[in-house]
């Protein structure tokens, strides 16, 4: 299903029932929500259907559900931009759909001969979608990912080659800023989206993880992320500019639990969501500052986390929750 709350009260608004499975995160614009979807039509011999449900934004009624034949998304990997969805199927290829017709959905990228996967956001910039399709580092075959960009009907394709060792982008792991493209997986690199060119990359010769699966936040020309895959877990701060680290803080996993969700930067203070409680660090330093225990986002929960006004929204489905929280730790 799919709904819509309040988010400064908590009050439900609506909420669409039985339309399927979803798969992949519901985006929207000024009127409707639109939200891929499948169900099982033989069970048995595992046959699925795909659908695209467009939803009324105001009440929540189903407009139209069509059927495509496109592979479904990962649960992250798809935009709207000029009226036409765009997502990384299951399949290997970049599919779109067209918003005003009930036309089916068609390919804009990919190959038969390639098993790249697209992984993370597919970002518009400047008339033009970027993403990273990844290809697995088999230890008998490694091959490298490629950064990819395109414009939206998938002609005038530039690529990067990303070495083979850069992997685990997610969901707010490809951000834009101030000309830039941050990309975080095994590790950050700064693109220039125009040339195509690495002008930093961060290294790690202690070995201790720069890992941040999860996505990061960006502030003030400074990146701070959760970092990991190394002898310890910490939050990092980085210089936007030259990818030197600024401060790295350990973090105590094994009592706040895992980082899964992207932190996000308020008046000078980080919020991050752990498995166990909301984690305040100060972002001149990386000190603490205090925790909330009452935001759990539980296991497994891989989301994002959104600012509305002065209110941090974390949706913890495993749980069965979604938190608003005011951004005010700091002051208490």
């Amino acid at each position: 299903g799919m709904g819509a709350l309040n988010v400064e009260t908590g009050e439900t608004l609506w909420l669409t029932k039985k339309i399927g499975y979803n798969s992949g995160v519901g985006v929207f614009d000024d009127s409707n929500v639109y939200a891929m979807n499948y169900v099982r039509k033989d069970k048995e011999n595992e046959v699925y259907e795909n659908l695209i449900t467009i939803i009324d934004k105001e009440n929540g009624e189903i407009k139209s559900q069509n059927k495509i034949s496109g592979s479904t998304p990962r649960m992250d990997g798809w935009t709207l931009y000029n009226d036409t969805l765009y997502w990384g199927g299951r399949d290997h290829f970049v599919h779109a759909y067209n918003t005003q017709d009930d036309a089916d959905s068609y390919k804009v990228w990919g190959s038969e001969d390639v098993t790249a996967d697209i992984m993370g956001d597919i970002v518009p910039y400047n008339g033009r979608l970027y993403f990273v399709a990844e290809v697995y580092p088999y230890i008998d075959d490694p091959k490298p990912s490629r950064l990819i960009s395109m414009l939206p009907d998938g002609s005038d394709v530039k690529e990067l080659e990303i070495p083979a060792d850069f992997m685990g982008v997610s969901a707010n792991c490809t951000q834009f800023y101030k000309g830039k493209l941050y990309l975080n997986g095994s590790y950050f690199i700064c693109v220039d989206p125009e040339t195509m060119q690495v002008e930093w990359k961060l290294e790690d010769p202690e070995k201790k993880g720069l890992a941040g699966y999860h996505g990061f936040a960006i502030d003030n020309d400074r990146i701070y992320a959760g970092v990991g895959g190394g002898s310890e877990d910490a939050f990092v701060c980085i210089d936007a500019n030259n990818g030197k680290v600024i401060w790295r803080e350990k973090i105590d996993t094994d009592f706040y639990g895992s980082i899964l969700y992207p932190p996000q930067v308020y008046e000078g203070y980080i919020y991050q969501p752990l498995q166990s409680c909301l984690l305040v660090l100060n972002a001149k330093n990386g000190k603490y500052v205090g925790r909330d225990e009452r935001i759990r986002t539980g296991t497994l929960a891989v989301g994002l986390t959104k600012v509305y006004k002065d209110l941090l929204i974390v949706p913890a489905p495993i749980k069965g929750k979604m938190y608003a929280v005011k951004m005010d730790m700091h002051t208490r």
